[in-house]
């Protein structure tokens, strides 16, 4: 399974995903979990201008990149398990005001068909980013920040809820 780690404004991440997702003929799948506000479920997207407002509105926490099957319906659970093979799996990614969260990228099978739409994801993003950050102070020097942060008071946050985990951009990250 491929994976990337990356610290990305949420509206840039949709640039990303509009112009990448789009080439391969995709979709977005949003999920949301149960909340005082909200019922868990699935939605179905098309990677184009206002997805953006829709994820971070809708209160959902996880995008799925589809090549193939999207959910029968808002709660179909077997979803996942059907489509798993089409299927890239984005956490995160959610902004509020300054705060950040991380955007962890997976395919979803080992023997998965988006592989190629993966490594064009990550191709994209990589594009655009600067390799490392800090974590509460130690260096990890695989996530990736987007160059655009450099320099803006952002707070950057592995889980935007729990926030115990916060990152930084290391000294002499902050200029091109």
């Amino acid at each position: 399974m491929s994976r990337l780690e990356v610290f990305v404004p949420t509206r840039s991440l949709f640039v990303v995903l509009g112009e990448v997702v789009g080439q391969h003929g995709g979709r977005l799948v949003f999920q949301r979990f149960e909340s005082a506000t909200c019922r868990a479920g699935f939605a179905v997207f098309d990677p184009v201008a206002g997805s953006a407002e829709a994820y971070l509105e809708g209160d959902y926490r996880v995008i799925y990149i589809t090549l193939g099957p999207t959910p029968l319906g808002s709660e179909d659970w077997a979803f996942l398990e059907r489509a798993e093979a089409d299927l890239i799996e984005l956490q995160g990614g959610r902004q509020r005001g300054r705060d950040l969260e991380l955007v962890v990228a997976r395919t979803l099978a080992k023997k998965s068909r988006a592989e190629k739409l993966f490594r064009a994801l990550r191709d994209a993003i990589r594009l655009r980013c600067r390799q490392g950050v800090q974590l509460n102070g130690e260096p990890y020097p695989n996530i990736l920040h987007t160059r655009e942060l450099a320099g803006q008071d952002v707070n950057l946050w592995i889980d935007l809820d729990a926030r115990t985990i916060s990152a930084s951009i290391p000294a002499g990250m902050d200029a091109d």
